[in-house]
């Protein structure tokens, strides 16, 4: 079920900037993207539900049991989800919850796809589609990566409901570094892993380090 917006049949895919050579070089070597005469481009947008689990290394199915046993009709958004495989089994496996896929690139397999509706915008434009505080679990496998943007990260987390969940990967481990004054936040060691509490405006999260470079970030307010 895509949504189509007027006049973007010509946009291009997305495309990782090449001053990010850090990031360019580490997804080289993972093989999640390609470089060509036109720059960097993303390789990774097939993606299985069970590749995305692995690369996040989180429990998504799990997660989302969960919280069918709170909430009726859950919203679950893919950010940046390719073809829109791993949304579309999750929308399988999982039918009353309201699955969603946004991306800046679109694919033929969105055009049959009847279990998840697919959204086609600009990064900027995802604030038009969801509300504040509506989302429940939100995952971004590769797509948050190429913005290299923690202003826009922050402002997707006012997009979550109270008690819910973005999990991501980031590559960039100092996302919140420079945004978020040092006596704002309290860092928590557990388990040879990092645990932040920050208050960000008006909400608090906390920002969990699940592995090297994957987050899961819940808003608690």
């Amino acid at each position: 079920m895509p949504v189509f917006g007027k006049g973007r049949t010509q946009r291009k895919g997305p495309t990782i900037r090449k001053d990010h050579n850090e990031i360019a070089r580490k997804l080289k070597k993972e093989r999640t993207v390609r470089e060509t005469k036109k720059g960097i481009i993303w390789e990774f947008s097939h993606g299985s539900l069970s590749d995305v689990i692995k690369h996040l290394n989180y429990p998504i199915q799990e997660h989302i049991e969960h919280l069918l046993k709170r909430r009726k009709n859950p919203v679950i958004v893919d950010w940046g989800c390719g073809a829109g495989t791993a949304i579309t089994t999750l929308a399988q496996q999982f039918p009353k919850a309201r699955c969603y896929g946004f991306g800046d690139q679109r694919h033929p397999e969105w055009k049959t796809n009847e279990h998840a509706k697919l959204i086609w915008a600009p990064a900027e434009d995802f604030r038009r589609y969801f509300k504040d505080n509506s989302i429940d679990f939100m995952y971004s496998h590769l797509g948050l990566t190429h913005l290299h943007n923690p202003v826009y990260v922050i402002g997707l987390l006012k997009k979550l409901r109270t008690g819910g969940t973005l999990v991501t990967g980031l590559v960039e481990t100092s996302i919140f570094k420079g945004h978020v004054p040092e006596h704002m936040g309290r860092q928590i060691r557990k388990n040879g892993k990092t645990t932040v509490l920050l208050t960000l405006g008006d909400i608090r999260i906390r920002v969990h380090e699940i592995s090297p470079n994957n987050f899961e970030i819940r808003r608690i307010n």
